[in-house]
């Protein structure tokens, strides 16, 4: 993301211990590589850095899950990460209309990880500069999946909140408060207090305009892609 600045990392060596190149031509390195690899070819992906099979946690076999997304709305994504096109006022069309988040006039919950190594909590902050509303801005404890995923009970969860008084994320951690528990607690009552009311779920989905076209999730991300070797 533009303004990002931590130091760019030299080169990892490829034939240096505990660097592994996966299938994709991407490097991995870990502490754990202590053992020479099996012979043959190396492994689908880097769970041989211990050397031994992941533990069977709902979240890795989740991560392990492909998505499968069309084409455009791939590319779309990508651009806007690579060139972070939605910080810019019009950079960004959908359906023709030019997206400005600064026209956003709705209440937004803002919701960072503190040890993201892909989506940096410091970056995550200037979105409360971005959009319009009152912001809410909570970050947290834990790394990019974890942390949103530990739910109400676990021991380790906790989450800092504080008022919003500026644009510099440093400062806001200075004055937030920790707060034991699952941020998504805290998510509830933002949620309750900021929902227009309750109704009924529907009995059935669709309608007579939009019949339901099968069974959620759908057929097209239970679709297995396989590509040519």
């Amino acid at each position: 993301m533009a303004g990002y600045d931590r130091p760019v990392a030299e080169p990892w060596n490829s034939e240096a211990p505990g660097v592994l190149r996966l299938p994709s031509g991407r490097l991995v390195r870990g502490r754990g590589l202590r053992r020479a690899r099996p012979d043959g070819p190396d492994p689908a992906f880097g769970v041989y850095l211990l050397g031994k099979p992941p533990p069977a946690v709902g979240l890795l076999y989740w991560a392990a899950d492909q998505t499968n997304l069309a084409t455009r709305f791939g590319a779309q994504m990508m651009e806007a990460a690579l060139e972070n096109t939605l910080t810019r006022p019009g950079a960004v069309s959908i359906s023709g209309v030019p997206i400005d988040a600064g026209q956003i006039t709705v209440d937004t919950y803002v919701l960072a990880a503190s040890t993201d190594h892909i989506s940096p909590w410091q970056n995550c902050y200037r979105t409360v500069s971005m959009v319009g509303g009152d912001v809410t801005f909570v970050l947290a404890h834990g790394g990019h999946a974890i942390a949103i995923a530990r739910a109400p009970g676990s021991a380790r969860a906790s989450h800092r909140t504080g008022d919003i008084s500026g644009t510099d994320p440093q400062t806001w951690l200075s004055d937030s408060v920790d707060n034991q528990g699952s941020w998504w607690d805290h998510w509830n009552v933002w949620i309750e207090r900021h929902a227009p009311g309750k109704r009924p779920a529907p009995i059935r989905l669709g309608n007579h305009t939009y019949p339901p076209l099968g069974d959620a999730p759908g057929e097209y991300v239970r679709r297995l892609i396989t590509f040519p070797t």
